[in-house]
C-alpha cells in the first residue's frame, strides 16, 4: 500500500502566501535567514540552490543517479514489471487504458 496523499487548495487573493511559504522552506533548506534579499526576488532560482551546495547550514547537496550495473538491471527489470505497478492500478487493469 503506498503513502496517502493530501491536497489542498488555498484562495490568497493577494499571492502573500505562496510566496512566504516558498520563502520559509527555502531559507530552512539552504540555511539562510528569511528576510536575506537574495530569497526575495528569485530570477534564477537554480543559481542560488547551486550557490549554496555544501554551504554552512546548508541542507543542499549534489545529487548523483545511482548507476546499475547491466547484470543488475537485467535481473531487476522482469522482477520489476511482475510484481511492482508504478501507477498502483490493481493487477487486472494492467496493461489495459482502463483506470
Amino acid at each position: 500500500m503506498g503513502s496517502p496523499e493530501l491536497t489542498c487548495a488555498i484562495v490568497d487573493p493577494d499571492g502573500e502566501l505562496p510566496r512566504s511559504l516558498r520563502t520559509t522552506l527555502w531559507a530552512e533548506h539552504l540555511g539562510l535567514p528569511e528576510d536575506d534579499p537574495r530569497l526575495a526576488g528569485i530570477r534564477d532560482p537554480t543559481s542560488l540552490w547551486m550557490e549554496r551546495i555544501g554551504a554552512p547550514g546548508s541542507r543542499v547537496h549534489v545529487h548523483e543517479p545511482v548507476r546499475i550495473s547491466s547484470r543488475a538491471a537485467r535481473w531487476a527489470a522482469p522482477v520489476y514489471r511482475r510484481f511492482f505497478d508504478p501507477d498502483g492500478r490493481p493487477r487486472r487493469l494492467r496493461g489495459t487504458a482502463e483506470f
